[in-house]
């Protein structure tokens, strides 16, 4: 019998466990709150090019570049997204997002001139972005809460030049002029788990899809017949980031 009695107490004690946190979250809604969120991580490149592909003339000799992708030439880099929402419901907030990117590029092979190797090295891609957004959580009566967030705004590209060389002739074509300063159109759509920690603290994972318009071509390439192969560089990718939120 005493053995009954203490299982059952055990038995109640983890239930108050349980069910006073979910009780505390589940009145915890977010609604008339605001919110601070800091989010890095690293983006997955799906399509997107830096420069197509095309023949020409350089130096008046025969010359072919082909096509190469942001992964080709841009190095990985953190990412870096900071956000002030309010709450609009319980469970739903308007995001004003601000983002930051900066990543260095490969000096690689992007064609030939002559049949010698051709070499670019291009700028840093160096960008800040402007969205507005709405993240949805879901479950707000556990603590361990699923959301979703759609966002749209421009991000401002810094000029882009590229620096071309053939070492096998001693050729260097210095500050080609390649993206001028560019408002790029931004949209996209994230899916993550806030795991709150308090009911004013809680850590962020989440992954999407964004997509980044085209910037703005310069046709520092006149004349050779490879002026549009800079009439790209759009780019549909990934971002996987993990983050806090305090809400206030």
């Amino acid at each position: 019998m005493t053995s009954i009695k203490r299982t059952i107490a055990a038995l109640s004690l983890m239930g108050l466990v349980i069910a006073i946190p979910a009780a505390i979250f589940a009145q915890s809604g977010i609604q008339g709150k605001w919110s601070l969120t800091a989010k890095g991580g690293l983006n997955i490149e799906i399509s997107g090019d830096v420069h197509d592909g095309g023949t020409g003339t350089v130096l008046e000799l025969p010359t072919t570049v082909v096509p190469k992708s942001f992964s080709d030439i841009y190095k990985s880099a953190l990412d870096w997204e900071f956000s002030l929402g309010y709450g609009v419901s319980a469970s739903g907030e308007i995001l004003g997002i601000f983002s930051y990117r900066k990543t260095s590029a490969e000096r690689i092979q992007v064609g030939d001139v002559a049949d010698l190797p051709l070499f670019a090295l291009f700028d840093d891609w160096n960008e800040t972005g402007i969205r507005l957004g709405y993240r949805q959580y879901f479950m707000m009566d556990s603590p361990l809460k699923p959301y979703l967030t759609v966002s749209g705004g421009v991000k401002f590209l810094k000029r882009v030049n590229s620096t071309l060389t053939v070492p096998a002739a001693e050729v260097v074509l210095a500050d080609v002029p390649f993206y001028d300063k560019s408002t790029l159109l931004t949209f996209g759509a994230n899916v993550g788990l806030c795991y709150d920690v308090s009911p004013n603290f809680g850590i962020l994972l989440d992954a999407g899809l964004q997509y980044q318009g085209k910037p703005k071509q310069i046709e520092g390439l006149a004349g050779t017949g490879l002026e549009n192969i800079n009439d790209v560089a759009s780019r549909l990718y990934a971002p996987i980031s993990v983050g806090a939120v305090i809400r206030f």
